[in-house]
């Protein structure tokens, strides 16, 4: 056990000098990358042309491959990241930014959007929680941002021109790492049954984003507590626009060693009965 305060230092010191050895680096560009694989094996009966996990011992499949780029020189900032899914694959983090001295970052281009106590919201799962299905967590987007620390504050203002796109896969809008609005290839009859149809729906564009945390770090119970709101439209194809909005407030506490998040938001997606769905209550998302 190391107890000097100057040797603890220098070990961590050591020990960060030893991951960075690890890194693979280019002047100021940091390349990472990793892969996913999954073992499953079902005991259900397969029928038709599911997929066959059950009887033969069980299928390797490959979850995800992904590949990381930083950029660090100066005070210019940056990010990439693209992701191969089975079937599909996108870009997942795409900006460039300028870091300035003691006033905060401002990054461009595919970023993700600043709502909710984090990047993951109040989730502490794998499955996330109900934010990130409708696109109030983990989401990404294509726009600028700025980002601010100012004592006991965190501030982050942004404007989101679209969501991150499609890009490669079957479906017609959503070969997309997050969950938003999207454009589908399908319609509802009268009867209910669902049928093919020409590409319709919605896409997101001028979206408007605002967060504020305040940080309680004397307190004895540590306390993070935050305000999110958001707002922005949606372009109809074969549908008139329409519009979205989300409110949230949120609060992360810390003791002894346990974590409690925990999150209370209002959203509304406000769109008309004059698309192939025929109703204001249903809108197709994808991921």
């Amino acid at each position: 056990m190391v107890s000097d305060p100057d040797k603890v230092a220098e070990s961590a010191a050591d020990e960060q000098a030893e991951e960075e050895d690890k890194e693979i680096r280019f002047g100021p560009v940091t390349l990472g990358g990793a892969m996913r694989v999954n073992y499953i094996h079902g005991d259900y009966v397969v029928v038709g042309k599911a997929p066959q996990r059950g009887g033969n011992g069980g299928n390797v499949e490959l979850d995800t491959f992904r590949i990381n780029a930083s950029l660090e020189s100066g005070h210019l900032r940056g990010a990439l990241e693209y992701r191969w899914y089975d079937g599909y694959n996108f870009l997942h983090t795409g900006w460039l930014g300028y870091e300035f001295d003691e006033a905060g970052q401002i990054q461009v281009g595919v970023t993700r959007v600043p709502f909710g106590p984090g990047p993951y919201g109040v989730s502490q799962s794998w499955f996330f929680d109900q934010h990130y299905y409708v696109g109030l967590s983990d989401d990404m987007d294509l726009g600028i941002k700025y980002l601010t620390e100012q004592g006991d504050w965190d501030l982050a203002l942004a404007y989101f021109e679209g969501s991150e796109g499609n890009w490669k896969g079957a479906s017609a809008d959503s070969a997309r790492y997050s969950y938003d609005v999207v454009r589908w290839r399908s319609a509802i009859l009268d009867d209910g049954s669902v049928v093919p149809a020409i590409e319709n729906g919605y896409s997101e564009r001028s979206q408007v984003n605002g967060r504020v945390i305040r940080h309680f770090r004397n307190a004895k119970i540590t306390t993070d507590l935050g305000l999110s709101v958001q707002r922005g439209r949606l372009r109809g194809r074969d549908a008139d626009n329409g519009d979205h909005w989300a409110a949230s407030v949120h609060m992360v506490n810390k003791v002894c060693g346990f974590t409690l998040a925990s999150q209370l938001t209002r959203y509304k997606i406000d769109i008309g009965a004059d698309n192939l769905l025929g109703t204001s209550e249903l809108v197709p998302m994808g991921a």
